[in-house]
């Protein structure tokens, strides 16, 4: 019986870390550049607001400026200002350093769509790269 009980845990271990693998080499192969400016808009139930991001990244490691413009930065603390997030495959996730903004975005070429959690409630992204190098560091 120890046996069986033996062979049925290594079992076990043996398939879970090769899932863990697969997954994990899935996302290396696979992980979008969101390097660029992106332009599109924020869209909640009662309002809509043009939105420009601005990023660079580095490995999965994604650093950049957001900018808005219409009635809701006046409501909408840390925009302007800075971004921080990862890529993991085709999934962009970010969130405003000075604020309450996260997004989570999925990634197809150069257009993003997703969800943001603002200070004032949920609403839909649409976001087009309008720029493939970003601006950040230039002189």
């Amino acid at each position: 019986m120890k046996t069986v009980a033996w062979v049925i845990l290594a079992v076990g271990l043996a398939s879970g870390a090769g899932c863990a693998r697969s997954d994990w080499i899935e996302r290396a192969l696979f992980t979008v550049d969101v390097s660029g400016v992106w332009y599109g808009e924020l869209r909640t139930a009662v309002h809509r607001m043009e939105l420009s991001i601005d990023l660079t990244q580095e490995g999965p490691k994604v650093e950049g400026s957001l900018s808005g413009k219409g009635f809701v930065p006046t409501l909408l603390r840390g925009v302007p200002g800075p971004v921080e997030g990862t890529v993991s495959g085709a999934r962009f996730e970010f969130r405003g350093t000075n604020g309450p903004l996260r997004g989570d975005m999925t990634v197809s070429g150069d257009e993003m769509t997703g969800q943001a959690e603002t200070g004032f409630g949920p609403g839909q992204v649409l976001l087009r790269r309008v720029d493939a190098s970003p601006r950040i560091n230039a002189p």
